[in-house]
């Protein structure tokens, strides 16, 4: 995801008075890819995980004592 602002300040005469005017822009982009350090980490993670063995289903919910 990435989050981009910008902000602007215009500074104008009027009157004899100082008047600043502030505006802002901000987007919001989805970037499914991501970054390239990021997702050969992502992808590291997921293969351990798939990898790795299920823990076993005995149908229990309680802790083991």
């Amino acid at each position: 995801m990435v989050l981009r602002k910008h902000v602007h300040k215009k500074t104008v005469i009027r009157d004899g008075q100082e008047e600043t005017l502030v505006t802002e822009d901000t987007r919001v982009e989805q970037d499914s890819d991501g970054p390239p350090e990021l997702r050969d980490t992502v992808r590291d993670v997921i293969n351990r995980f798939m990898d790795s063995d299920p823990p076993p289903d005995n149908g229990s919910t309680e802790e083991p004592q």
